[in-house]
């Protein structure tokens, strides 16, 4: 187990105790100095607190170990492929890692789970080089495939710095999952597109903090006192939930692996894809303050003024830098308004900032939802989207047994975490 491993299980043992430790102190009585026990309930609140202080020093000695530990590591990781690296930049490990991904197919994966027999071959080797399941695992009909799987071939190795680091983990830590695996599976939905940040997803549970309420900065004369209202943080624990799709074939059919790679490949990364963006737009609009429907119908300066409106003048110092996430109606309300000033509207509402989403609900009484981005803060971000490296393949015959057909399930997990809502912004319009 690597250091910053074990530091985190500490991080994560701190953290329970002190939510424990803060729920007791919260659910203590009010007394007041002329009630019963009065000397006795202070005394105890006080040790709770001293105690609850001391974690607290701890929990940050802890994060400090982990930040040095990490580093460490990543130094460490970067000397070694450094020192031993070929005249391409590769390692012999890492070349010999490449080889074997360059021979694997998700149609080995698929064809597996669909005759109910274990992967075997290349597909094997790196299945479990990847995610540390053994080469006979899957023979049941659930086979379980690392998600980089889906990504292209040519893509797969393509390497800069950190498509690097991505596969040297396999030598050192295999459990984390780079971030640059989902963010390029991804990058192109709408979560993305909403400022969604991809990190790593290894089993067991995993925290983002949550700021409840963001602080106030001010300056104050010498030796003022002034009592103003703190920020306040909190954790969220993410929660994977499923996301999922199906095939299904007749049994007289003869699965066919010509071609299948890249279809099939396609295809999976697609739907699920898809499934991912509504999972995320769904959660978003859900955690967003829903605002009072407008009272009359969109116009073409409606829509302009939503960008102007998204100004805050700290992660949005313009209009250039809001986009706006808006459902297929209104994304067509909005063109055919824009008509009769193509020119000035196109200057507005390009496809980079204004994109329609077929994942947002359709009208309700002519109004429909859509999500503000303000995207000038690159580095600060605020949608956690945990995607677990590991997806899987179920098949099923029994379902439609009368039918003679089979059916395989794709599955992959991940979880949605808004951290703040200063970045996000839900607002409506009228189309009708």
């Amino acid at each position: 187990m690597l250091d910053s491993q074990r530091i985190t299980e500490q991080v994560n043992g701190l953290e329970e105790r002190m939510d424990a430790l803060s729920a007791e102190i919260d659910a203590m009585p009010e007394l007041r100095a002329e009630d019963g026990g009065y000397d006795e309930y202070v005394s105890q609140r006080q040790q709770k607190v001293r105690e609850l202080n001391d974690l607290v020093g701890q929990f940050n000695a802890a994060t400090v170990r982990l930040r040095e530990a990490t580093t460490k590591e990543e130094r460490d990781a970067q000397a070694a492929l450094a020192n031993h690296a070929d005249t391409d930049g590769w390692t012999q490990e890492l070349r010999d890692f490449r080889d074997l991904a360059q021979r694997t197919s998700i149609a080995d994966f698929l064809v597996a789970a669909a005759n109910q027999r274990s992967v075997e071959g290349a597909s094997a080797e790196y299945r479990k080089e990847v995610l540390d399941i053994a080469p006979d695992a899957g023979g049941n009909g659930e086979v379980f495939f690392p998600i980089e799987m889906l990504i292209d071939r040519e893509e797969r190795f393509d390497l800069d710095a950190a498509e690097t680091r991505a596969i040297a983990t396999v030598t050192a830590d295999t459990s984390v999952m780079q971030e640059s695996i989902a963010a390029r599976l991804f990058a192109t939905g709408e979560a993305a597109y909403i400022g969604a940040t991809f990190p790593a997803a290894a089993p067991g549970q995993h925290s983002f903090p949550v700021v409840t309420s963001s602080a106030i900065a001010q300056m104050y004369a010498r030796d003022a006192n002034e009592n103003i209202a703190a920020g306040q943080i909190t954790t969220a624990k993410a929660s994977a939930k499923r996301i999922q799709m199906s095939y299904e074939w007749a049994s007289e059919d003869e699965l066919s692996v010509n071609g299948l790679e890249a279809a099939l490949a396609g295809d999976l990364r697609m739907s699920l894809s898809s499934g991912l963006d509504n999972f995320n737009v769904d959660r978003v609009l859900t955690t967003l303050t829903d605002p009072t429907a407008p009272m009359t119908q969109a116009t073409l300066e409606d829509y302009l003024a939503a960008f102007s409106d998204g100004v805050d003048a700290k992660a949005a110092m313009n209009y250039m830098q809001v986009r706006l996430l808006v459902g297929l109606a209104t994304y067509k309300h909005a063109y055919k308004r824009s008509i009769a000033n193509i020119a000035h509207a196109m200057q507005i509402l390009p496809m980079e900032r204004f994109k329609p989403s077929a994942h947002i609900a359709p009208p309700q009484s002519n109004d429909q939802a859509a999500i503000v981005y303000r995207m000038g803060m690159p580095s600060v971000r605020r949608l956690f989207v945990p995607v677990w490296r590991r997806a899987e393949l179920i098949r099923d015959r029994v379902t439609k047994q009368t039918q003679g057909q089979i059916r395989l399930t794709a599955a992959m997990y991940a979880a949605t975490i808004l951290s703040a809502q200063d970045l996000h912004d839900q607002i409506g319009f009228q189309l009708a």
